[in-house]
């Protein structure tokens, strides 16, 4: 996102897909609690907490970056691929303690 505002005046942002953005290193350390701890084989969802769209990811990116991109919020149909995207994919973590919001880990690694 950051290379395309320095190369477009305007970016095109799916603004209808709802997932839950997640940051490796923090799946990681939970994936190792998990594994340290002998929790109960299953399905664990490690997803941040919250979730947005794309265009919502690419909002905040820019807000922490400090960069002026103008947006626009546009539909999944913009951007065709083989496989249908789900409009709403968030991941309800019911087992553990919420990891860190979503935000907090994408500050995180763009301040790195």
């Amino acid at each position: 996102m950051l290379e395309l505002a320095e190369k477009q005046n305007e970016i095109e942002v799916v603004d209808e897909e709802v997932s839950s953005p997640t940051y490796a290193p923090d799946l990681a350390k939970l994936t190792r609690h998990i594994i340290e701890n002998k929790l109960p084989y299953g399905v664990y969802h490690g997803a941040n907490s919250g979730s947005c769209t794309w265009h919502g990811f690419a909002r905040e990116i820019f807000k922490i970056a400090g960069k002026n991109a103008k947006l626009k919020a546009v539909p999944s149909l913009r951007f065709p691929r083989p496989a249908k995207r789900p409009a709403y994919a968030v991941l309800l973590n019911t087992k553990l303690p919420p990891q860190r919001p979503w935000q907090d880990a994408l500050n995180e690694f763009l301040m790195r």
